[in-house]
Protein backbone atom coordinates (compact mmCIF):
# COMPACT_ATOMS: atom_id res chain seq x y z
CA UNK A 1 0.00 0.00 0.00
CA UNK A 2 2.88 2.54 0.60
CA UNK A 3 4.20 2.08 -2.95
CA UNK A 4 0.46 3.09 -4.23
CA UNK A 5 0.84 6.21 -2.06
CA UNK A 6 4.26 7.00 -3.25
CA UNK A 7 3.33 6.71 -7.00
CA UNK A 8 0.40 9.28 -6.14
CA UNK A 9 3.03 11.93 -4.21
CA UNK A 10 5.57 11.69 -7.49
CA UNK A 11 2.90 12.34 -9.62
CA UNK A 12 1.80 15.17 -7.89
CA UNK A 13 4.95 16.78 -7.59
CA UNK A 14 5.50 16.35 -11.18
CA UNK A 15 2.27 17.63 -12.00
CA UNK A 16 3.27 20.87 -9.73
CA UNK A 17 6.77 21.53 -11.24
CA UNK A 18 5.53 21.13 -15.14
CA UNK A 19 4.41 24.51 -15.84
CA UNK A 20 7.56 25.87 -14.10
CA UNK A 21 9.29 25.13 -17.54
CA UNK A 22 7.22 27.90 -19.34
CA UNK A 23 9.01 31.48 -18.86
CA UNK A 24 5.71 33.45 -18.86
CA UNK A 25 3.69 33.17 -16.06
CA UNK A 26 0.48 34.30 -17.96
CA UNK A 27 0.82 31.67 -20.62
CA UNK A 28 -0.73 29.01 -18.10
CA UNK A 29 -4.66 30.29 -18.39
CA UNK A 30 -3.97 30.09 -22.43
CA UNK A 31 -5.19 27.64 -24.31
CA UNK A 32 -6.69 27.26 -27.62
CA UNK A 33 -7.18 30.63 -30.32
CA UNK A 34 -9.85 28.56 -31.42
CA UNK A 35 -11.55 28.71 -27.96
CA UNK A 36 -12.51 32.63 -28.39
CA UNK A 37 -15.20 31.45 -31.15
CA UNK A 38 -18.55 31.10 -29.57
CA UNK A 39 -19.16 30.06 -25.79
CA UNK A 40 -15.41 28.01 -26.25
CA UNK A 41 -14.33 24.96 -27.40
CA UNK A 42 -16.80 21.74 -25.98
CA UNK A 43 -15.61 19.13 -23.71
CA UNK A 44 -16.22 16.02 -23.76
CA UNK A 45 -17.30 13.95 -20.71
CA UNK A 46 -15.49 11.02 -20.66
CA UNK A 47 -14.73 8.08 -18.54
CA UNK A 48 -11.12 8.60 -17.15
CA UNK A 49 -10.30 5.04 -18.14
CA UNK A 50 -11.52 5.59 -21.60
CA UNK A 51 -9.62 8.67 -21.76
CA UNK A 52 -6.28 7.07 -22.97
CA UNK A 53 -8.28 4.86 -25.45
CA UNK A 54 -9.05 8.20 -27.28
CA UNK A 55 -12.67 7.59 -26.29
CA UNK A 56 -15.69 8.87 -24.41
CA UNK A 57 -16.53 5.39 -23.32
CA UNK A 58 -20.16 5.16 -24.06
CA UNK A 59 -19.99 1.11 -23.82
CA UNK A 60 -16.72 0.65 -22.00
CA UNK A 61 -17.18 -0.40 -17.97
CA UNK A 62 -15.18 -0.32 -15.20
CA UNK A 63 -16.45 -1.80 -11.79
CA UNK A 64 -13.74 0.82 -9.83
CA UNK A 65 -14.06 3.37 -11.45
CA UNK A 66 -16.91 5.80 -12.54
CA UNK A 67 -17.96 7.45 -15.46
CA UNK A 68 -19.70 10.46 -17.66
CA UNK A 69 -19.85 8.97 -20.44
CA UNK A 70 -22.71 7.11 -20.55
CA UNK A 71 -26.06 7.10 -17.15
CA UNK A 72 -27.17 3.76 -18.58
CA UNK A 73 -23.72 2.63 -17.11
CA UNK A 74 -24.12 3.19 -13.51
CA UNK A 75 -27.20 0.94 -13.18
CA UNK A 76 -23.97 -1.65 -13.05
CA UNK A 77 -22.28 -0.15 -9.63
CA UNK A 78 -21.62 -2.45 -6.94
CA UNK A 79 -19.09 -0.06 -4.96
CA UNK A 80 -19.78 3.76 -4.05
CA UNK A 81 -17.49 5.40 -6.42
CA UNK A 82 -15.15 8.61 -6.81
CA UNK A 83 -13.38 10.53 -9.03
CA UNK A 84 -11.85 13.75 -9.97
CA UNK A 85 -8.52 15.23 -10.88
CA UNK A 86 -6.70 17.74 -13.42
CA UNK A 87 -5.47 18.64 -16.95
CA UNK A 88 -2.54 19.63 -18.46
CA UNK A 89 -1.64 20.98 -21.69
CA UNK A 90 0.40 21.99 -23.77
CA UNK A 91 -0.15 24.23 -27.16
CA UNK A 92 2.47 25.06 -29.68
CA UNK A 93 0.23 27.48 -32.25
CA UNK A 94 1.85 28.18 -35.44
CA UNK A 95 0.88 30.48 -38.65
CA UNK A 96 2.98 31.29 -42.10
CA UNK A 97 4.54 34.67 -39.79
CA UNK A 98 5.36 32.24 -36.51
CA UNK A 99 4.72 30.22 -33.63
CA UNK A 100 3.96 30.59 -29.81
CA UNK A 101 3.69 28.01 -27.11
CA UNK A 102 1.35 28.44 -24.40
CA UNK A 103 0.19 25.64 -21.62
CA UNK A 104 -3.42 25.20 -19.71
CA UNK A 105 -3.16 23.68 -16.23
CA UNK A 106 -6.95 23.20 -14.35
CA UNK A 107 -9.08 20.76 -12.22
CA UNK A 108 -10.70 18.40 -14.54
CA UNK A 109 -14.39 17.02 -12.80
CA UNK A 110 -15.76 15.42 -10.37
CA UNK A 111 -18.15 12.90 -9.59
CA UNK A 112 -19.56 10.51 -7.06
CA UNK A 113 -21.74 7.26 -7.72
CA UNK A 114 -23.78 6.27 -4.99
CA UNK A 115 -25.17 2.69 -5.33
CA UNK A 116 -29.39 2.49 -3.96
CA UNK A 117 -29.64 -1.29 -4.98
CA UNK A 118 -25.98 -2.87 -5.69
CA UNK A 119 -25.43 -3.95 -9.53
CA UNK A 120 -29.29 -2.55 -10.17
CA UNK A 121 -30.09 1.33 -9.66
CA UNK A 122 -27.29 3.95 -8.59
CA UNK A 123 -27.13 8.30 -7.98
CA UNK A 124 -24.95 10.13 -9.93
CA UNK A 125 -23.58 13.09 -8.65
CA UNK A 126 -21.11 15.16 -11.13
CA UNK A 127 -19.63 18.69 -11.62
CA UNK A 128 -17.90 19.24 -15.14
CA UNK A 129 -17.40 21.24 -17.71
CA UNK A 130 -18.98 21.04 -21.17
CA UNK A 131 -17.03 24.02 -22.91
CA UNK A 132 -13.55 25.82 -22.17
CA UNK A 133 -12.90 29.74 -23.63
CA UNK A 134 -8.95 30.33 -22.80
CA UNK A 135 -6.77 32.07 -24.98
CA UNK A 136 -4.65 35.22 -25.62
CA UNK A 137 -4.46 36.85 -28.85
CA UNK A 138 -2.09 39.97 -29.91
CA UNK A 139 -2.93 41.98 -33.07
CA UNK A 140 -0.71 45.49 -33.88
CA UNK A 141 -2.26 47.36 -36.48
CA UNK A 142 -1.12 51.22 -37.59
CA UNK A 143 -3.49 54.70 -38.15
CA UNK A 144 -2.11 56.69 -40.51
CA UNK A 145 -1.89 60.83 -40.21
CA UNK A 146 -5.15 61.76 -41.35
CA UNK A 147 -7.24 59.42 -39.14
CA UNK A 148 -5.49 60.22 -35.92
CA UNK A 149 -5.18 64.01 -35.96
CA UNK A 150 -1.43 63.67 -35.93
CA UNK A 151 1.18 64.29 -38.74
CA UNK A 152 2.76 60.76 -37.71
CA UNK A 153 1.53 57.17 -38.44
CA UNK A 154 0.24 56.18 -34.94
CA UNK A 155 0.87 52.75 -33.62
CA UNK A 156 -1.49 50.67 -31.67
CA UNK A 157 -1.74 47.25 -30.16
CA UNK A 158 -4.62 45.16 -29.15
CA UNK A 159 -4.10 42.74 -27.02
CA UNK A 160 -7.42 40.14 -26.04
CA UNK A 161 -7.72 37.25 -23.01
CA UNK A 162 -10.46 35.60 -23.05
CA UNK A 163 -11.68 33.17 -20.15
CA UNK A 164 -14.51 30.76 -18.65
CA UNK A 165 -16.69 28.53 -20.09
CA UNK A 166 -19.96 26.40 -19.06
CA UNK A 167 -20.21 24.59 -16.55
CA UNK A 168 -22.92 21.35 -15.88
CA UNK A 169 -23.68 20.10 -12.35
CA UNK A 170 -25.56 17.01 -12.78
CA UNK A 171 -27.61 14.75 -11.01
CA UNK A 172 -28.85 11.06 -12.16
CA UNK A 173 -29.62 7.62 -12.22
CA UNK A 174 -29.19 4.40 -13.58
CA UNK A 175 -31.25 1.83 -13.53
CA UNK A 176 -30.20 -2.11 -15.00
CA UNK A 177 -33.18 -3.85 -15.84
CA UNK A 178 -31.83 -7.23 -16.69
CA UNK A 179 -28.28 -8.45 -17.58
CA UNK A 180 -29.21 -7.49 -21.06
CA UNK A 181 -30.38 -3.83 -20.92
CA UNK A 182 -29.78 -0.61 -18.74
CA UNK A 183 -30.88 2.73 -19.06
CA UNK A 184 -30.12 5.61 -17.58
CA UNK A 185 -31.35 9.46 -16.80
CA UNK A 186 -29.47 12.88 -15.80
CA UNK A 187 -30.73 15.93 -15.01
CA UNK A 188 -28.56 19.16 -15.34
CA UNK A 189 -28.05 23.14 -14.35
CA UNK A 190 -25.96 24.82 -16.61
CA UNK A 191 -24.28 27.58 -16.29
CA UNK A 192 -20.84 29.65 -16.30
CA UNK A 193 -19.86 32.89 -17.38
CA UNK A 194 -17.55 33.81 -20.53
CA UNK A 195 -15.12 36.88 -20.04
CA UNK A 196 -12.91 38.73 -22.76
CA UNK A 197 -10.69 41.63 -21.67
CA UNK A 198 -9.31 43.83 -24.43
CA UNK A 199 -6.74 45.91 -24.12
CA UNK A 200 -5.55 48.96 -26.47
CA UNK A 201 -1.99 50.21 -26.02
CA UNK A 202 -0.45 52.94 -28.16
CA UNK A 203 2.56 54.00 -29.05
CA UNK A 204 2.28 57.20 -28.13
CA UNK A 205 2.56 57.97 -24.32
CA UNK A 206 0.17 60.74 -24.46
CA UNK A 207 -3.04 58.43 -26.21
CA UNK A 208 -4.56 56.91 -22.75
CA UNK A 209 -4.84 52.66 -22.66
CA UNK A 210 -8.46 51.54 -23.44
CA UNK A 211 -9.50 48.73 -21.48
CA UNK A 212 -13.12 47.09 -21.80
CA UNK A 213 -13.99 43.99 -20.10
CA UNK A 214 -17.07 41.71 -20.97
CA UNK A 215 -18.79 39.50 -19.45
CA UNK A 216 -21.45 37.01 -20.51
CA UNK A 217 -23.76 34.95 -17.71
CA UNK A 218 -25.34 31.42 -18.51
CA UNK A 219 -27.68 29.59 -17.15
CA UNK A 220 -30.74 27.02 -18.09
CA UNK A 221 -31.51 23.09 -17.57
CA UNK A 222 -30.70 20.27 -19.47
CA UNK A 223 -31.30 16.15 -19.96
CA UNK A 224 -29.50 13.18 -21.26
CA UNK A 225 -30.82 9.54 -21.99
CA UNK A 226 -28.62 6.33 -21.56
CA UNK A 227 -29.40 2.92 -23.17
CA UNK A 228 -26.81 -0.34 -22.42
CA UNK A 229 -27.34 -3.12 -23.89
CA UNK A 230 -25.28 -6.41 -23.24
CA UNK A 231 -25.27 -9.45 -24.95
CA UNK A 232 -24.22 -12.24 -22.64
CA UNK A 233 -21.48 -13.91 -25.56
CA UNK A 234 -21.49 -13.64 -29.73
CA UNK A 235 -18.66 -15.61 -31.40
CA UNK A 236 -17.64 -17.50 -28.41
CA UNK A 237 -19.27 -18.61 -24.61
CA UNK A 238 -16.15 -15.99 -23.20
CA UNK A 239 -16.74 -12.94 -25.19
CA UNK A 240 -18.77 -9.89 -24.59
CA UNK A 241 -20.16 -7.58 -26.58
CA UNK A 242 -21.68 -3.93 -25.10
CA UNK A 243 -23.30 -1.29 -27.27
CA UNK A 244 -23.94 2.01 -25.39
CA UNK A 245 -26.33 4.90 -26.88
CA UNK A 246 -26.10 8.61 -25.17
CA UNK A 247 -28.67 11.30 -26.49
CA UNK A 248 -28.65 14.94 -24.90
CA UNK A 249 -31.16 17.40 -25.68
CA UNK A 250 -30.58 20.99 -26.97
CA UNK A 251 -30.40 23.27 -24.28
CA UNK A 252 -31.77 27.05 -23.94
CA UNK A 253 -29.73 29.69 -21.81
CA UNK A 254 -30.66 32.64 -20.46
CA UNK A 255 -27.58 34.96 -21.26
CA UNK A 256 -26.79 38.32 -20.06
CA UNK A 257 -23.88 40.47 -20.80
CA UNK A 258 -22.35 43.75 -19.42
CA UNK A 259 -19.47 45.97 -20.56
CA UNK A 260 -17.16 47.52 -18.05
CA UNK A 261 -13.91 49.84 -18.25
CA UNK A 262 -11.06 50.54 -15.62
CA UNK A 263 -10.61 54.49 -15.81
CA UNK A 264 -8.46 56.65 -14.16
CA UNK A 265 -10.94 59.35 -12.40
CA UNK A 266 -9.53 62.05 -9.41
CA UNK A 267 -6.17 59.83 -9.58
CA UNK A 268 -7.81 56.96 -8.82
CA UNK A 269 -8.58 53.40 -10.71
CA UNK A 270 -12.17 53.23 -10.95
CA UNK A 271 -14.59 50.59 -13.00
CA UNK A 272 -17.42 51.90 -15.27
CA UNK A 273 -19.93 50.30 -16.57
CA UNK A 274 -19.64 51.06 -20.23
CA UNK A 275 -23.20 49.11 -20.93
CA UNK A 276 -25.20 47.83 -18.43
CA UNK A 277 -27.43 44.23 -18.89
CA UNK A 278 -30.46 46.48 -19.58
CA UNK A 279 -28.70 47.27 -22.79
CA UNK A 280 -28.89 43.91 -24.19
CA UNK A 281 -31.28 42.41 -22.33
CA UNK A 282 -31.92 39.00 -21.99
CA UNK A 283 -30.60 36.84 -24.93
CA UNK A 284 -31.36 33.14 -25.20
CA UNK A 285 -28.38 31.19 -26.12
CA UNK A 286 -29.16 27.65 -27.81
CA UNK A 287 -26.90 24.62 -27.07
CA UNK A 288 -27.49 21.83 -29.46
CA UNK A 289 -28.26 18.21 -29.56
CA UNK A 290 -25.65 15.83 -29.06
CA UNK A 291 -25.79 11.70 -29.79
CA UNK A 292 -23.33 9.21 -29.44
CA UNK A 293 -22.70 5.59 -29.88
CA UNK A 294 -20.39 2.74 -28.45
CA UNK A 295 -19.05 -0.63 -29.25
CA UNK A 296 -17.41 -2.60 -26.88
CA UNK A 297 -16.04 -6.37 -27.62
CA UNK A 298 -14.25 -8.31 -25.35
CA UNK A 299 -12.76 -11.12 -26.58
CA UNK A 300 -11.63 -12.59 -23.05
CA UNK A 301 -11.77 -10.86 -19.72
CA UNK A 302 -8.14 -9.25 -20.78
CA UNK A 303 -8.70 -7.81 -23.60
CA UNK A 304 -11.48 -5.44 -25.12
CA UNK A 305 -11.28 -2.99 -28.32
CA UNK A 306 -13.89 -0.41 -28.72
CA UNK A 307 -14.92 1.63 -31.53
CA UNK A 308 -17.04 5.22 -30.96
CA UNK A 309 -18.75 7.86 -33.39
CA UNK A 310 -20.01 11.24 -32.02
CA UNK A 311 -22.30 13.76 -33.09
CA UNK A 312 -23.20 17.48 -32.17
CA UNK A 313 -25.79 19.51 -34.48
CA UNK A 314 -23.79 22.63 -33.84
CA UNK A 315 -25.18 24.25 -37.48
CA UNK A 316 -28.37 24.50 -34.87
CA UNK A 317 -26.02 26.66 -32.28
CA UNK A 318 -27.14 30.22 -31.88
CA UNK A 319 -25.13 32.28 -30.11
CA UNK A 320 -25.69 35.99 -28.00
CA UNK A 321 -25.40 37.42 -31.34
CA UNK A 322 -25.81 36.17 -35.34
CA UNK A 323 -21.91 36.51 -35.74
CA UNK A 324 -21.07 34.07 -32.99
CA UNK A 325 -22.83 31.38 -34.67
CA UNK A 326 -22.01 31.95 -38.10
CA UNK A 327 -18.82 29.93 -38.21
CA UNK A 328 -20.65 26.76 -36.31
CA UNK A 329 -21.23 23.55 -38.78
CA UNK A 330 -22.29 19.83 -37.73
CA UNK A 331 -19.59 17.36 -35.65
CA UNK A 332 -18.69 15.06 -36.38
CA UNK A 333 -16.08 12.58 -33.94
CA UNK A 334 -14.70 8.42 -34.29
CA UNK A 335 -12.13 7.16 -32.24
CA UNK A 336 -10.51 3.40 -31.87
CA UNK A 337 -8.75 2.19 -28.92
CA UNK A 338 -7.45 -0.92 -27.12
CA UNK A 339 -7.53 -2.17 -23.63
CA UNK A 340 -5.49 -4.57 -21.76
CA UNK A 341 -5.59 -5.27 -18.08
CA UNK A 342 -3.33 -8.33 -17.07
CA UNK A 343 -3.69 -8.15 -13.46
CA UNK A 344 -6.88 -10.25 -13.87
CA UNK A 345 -4.55 -13.21 -14.51
CA UNK A 346 -1.54 -12.45 -13.06
CA UNK A 347 -0.66 -10.14 -10.36
CA UNK A 348 3.16 -11.47 -9.63
CA UNK A 349 4.85 -9.26 -12.08
CA UNK A 350 5.58 -5.63 -11.80
CA UNK A 351 3.99 -4.57 -15.52
CA UNK A 352 1.23 -6.89 -14.72
CA UNK A 353 -0.10 -4.30 -11.89
CA UNK A 354 -1.53 -2.05 -14.54
CA UNK A 355 -3.95 -0.98 -16.70
CA UNK A 356 -2.74 -0.55 -20.38
CA UNK A 357 -4.84 1.74 -22.98
CA UNK A 358 -3.86 3.39 -25.77
CA UNK A 359 -6.78 4.57 -29.19
CA UNK A 360 -6.52 7.69 -31.97
CA UNK A 361 -9.45 9.85 -32.49
CA UNK A 362 -10.77 12.31 -35.32
CA UNK A 363 -12.88 14.72 -34.39
CA UNK A 364 -13.94 16.57 -37.91
CA UNK A 365 -14.86 20.00 -35.48
CA UNK A 366 -18.02 22.41 -34.92
CA UNK A 367 -15.77 25.33 -36.65
CA UNK A 368 -15.74 25.98 -40.04
CA UNK A 369 -13.06 29.39 -41.07
CA UNK A 370 -12.38 30.28 -44.49
CA UNK A 371 -13.76 27.45 -46.20
CA UNK A 372 -11.66 24.87 -43.73
CA UNK A 373 -12.80 22.56 -41.25
CA UNK A 374 -10.97 22.97 -37.78
CA UNK A 375 -9.99 19.29 -37.63
CA UNK A 376 -8.47 17.40 -34.57
CA UNK A 377 -6.36 14.26 -35.14
CA UNK A 378 -5.48 12.92 -31.77
CA UNK A 379 -3.35 10.35 -30.33
CA UNK A 380 -3.78 8.96 -26.81
CA UNK A 381 -2.03 6.32 -24.20
CA UNK A 382 -3.17 5.88 -20.65
CA UNK A 383 -2.03 3.89 -17.69
CA UNK A 384 -4.09 2.55 -14.86
CA UNK A 385 -2.04 2.45 -11.78
CA UNK A 386 -3.91 -0.38 -9.28
CA UNK A 387 -3.64 0.06 -5.49
CA UNK A 388 -2.68 -3.33 -4.01
CA UNK A 389 -4.76 -3.17 -0.40
CA UNK A 390 -7.93 -1.71 -1.97
CA UNK A 391 -9.91 -0.80 -4.97
CA UNK A 392 -9.06 2.37 -6.19
CA UNK A 393 -6.55 3.71 -8.65
CA UNK A 394 -4.77 6.10 -10.96
CA UNK A 395 -5.70 7.11 -14.00
CA UNK A 396 -2.93 8.95 -16.47
CA UNK A 397 -3.48 9.41 -19.23
CA UNK A 398 -1.03 10.96 -22.02
CA UNK A 399 -2.15 12.33 -25.65
CA UNK A 400 -0.85 14.22 -28.60
CA UNK A 401 -3.01 16.05 -31.78
CA UNK A 402 -2.93 18.16 -34.83
CA UNK A 403 -5.44 21.14 -34.94
CA UNK A 404 -6.24 23.26 -37.62
CA UNK A 405 -4.42 24.93 -40.58
CA UNK A 406 -1.87 27.25 -41.66
CA UNK A 407 -4.03 27.65 -45.16
CA UNK A 408 -5.61 31.45 -45.58
CA UNK A 409 -3.76 32.71 -42.24
CA UNK A 410 -5.11 30.41 -39.88
CA UNK A 411 -3.47 28.62 -37.28
CA UNK A 412 -2.19 25.32 -36.66
CA UNK A 413 -1.56 23.63 -33.29
CA UNK A 414 0.15 20.74 -31.76
CA UNK A 415 -1.33 19.89 -28.89
CA UNK A 416 0.39 17.75 -25.83
CA UNK A 417 -1.77 16.80 -23.05
CA UNK A 418 -1.94 14.86 -19.78
CA UNK A 419 -4.55 13.79 -18.07
CA UNK A 420 -4.54 12.44 -13.92
CA UNK A 421 -7.54 11.71 -12.65
CA UNK A 422 -8.04 9.86 -9.19
CA UNK A 423 -10.70 6.89 -8.53
CA UNK A 424 -11.63 5.86 -5.15
CA UNK A 425 -13.97 2.95 -5.27
CA UNK A 426 -15.93 2.12 -1.52
CA UNK A 427 -12.96 4.17 0.33
CA UNK A 428 -15.09 5.21 3.31
CA UNK A 429 -17.85 2.57 2.80
CA UNK A 430 -15.51 -0.64 2.92
CA UNK A 431 -15.99 -3.46 5.48
CA UNK A 432 -13.46 -5.68 6.69
CA UNK A 433 -14.01 -8.91 7.22
CA UNK A 434 -14.12 -10.23 11.02
CA UNK A 435 -10.76 -11.66 12.35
Amino acid sequence: MRYFYLICLLILLNVGTAPGQISEPDKLTSGSIYSSLGVGTPVDYRASYADGMGLIGYAVYDSYAPSLANPALWGRNVFTQATGGVNLNRYIASDRQGSAKTARLSMSMFQGVFPLKKDKLSLSVSLHPLTRRSFTSFEQNTLPPYANNSRDTLVYGIEDHGSGGLNRLELGVGWKINKHLSLGYAGSYVYGPLQSDLTVIWSESEYQKINLDQTTSHQGFGNRFGVLVSPVSVLKPDDKLDIGLTATLPVNLNAKRIVESDKEVANRLRTIVIEGKDAYGTRTVKLPLKAGIGINYQPNALWSISSELKFGQWSEYNGFSRQQSANNVDRYKAGLGVRYRPYISDYETFWSRFKYNFGVSYDQGHLQLKGHRIETLMFSFGLGILSPDTRSSIDLNFHYGLRGTRADGLVRERIWGMRLSFNLAELMFFRPKLQ
